[in-house]
């Protein structure tokens, strides 16, 4: 699970103080899904990760991005050639329909709210 929140270290920033967290941060359309919502996205349940731990499915909406509308989301694997590898090992490829079920709504007080440092 994501356990408290990153605040915003340039260059890897999402929307308001947020920290991009690899494999746990995921960019939406505000209008569909608003920021801050933490999601449970079931494909990713089980999905092993690079550093051994099991993903719990746990995605917190906390950036955005231009091509990001209606219904498409981008899930945050951090940077570099491979970092993908875990999602195409689980058998999730570029554009395929997930699951998204609500965990929680948007904190009043979380990082997508507080102006970036």
């Amino acid at each position: 699970a994501v356990t408290g929140v990153q605040t915003c270290a340039l260059p890897i920033c999402g929307a308001g103080d947020c920290g991009l967290v690899p494999y746990h941060t995921i960019a939406v359309d505000p209008s569909r899904i608003p920021l801050g919502t933490v999601v449970k996205i079931t494909e990713t349940v089980g999905m092993k990760l690079p550093d051994g731990s099991v993903h719990d499915g746990i995605w917190r909406a906390e950036d955005v991005g231009g091509a990001i509308q209606q219904d498409r989301i981008d899930l945050f694997v951090g940077d570099g050639y491979k970092a993908g590898d875990a999602l195409l090992r689980h058998g999730i490829t570029h554009l395929q329909p997930l699951t998204l079920v609500k965990v929680s709504e948007p904190d009043p007080q979380g990082c997508v709210h507080q102006p970036p440092h």
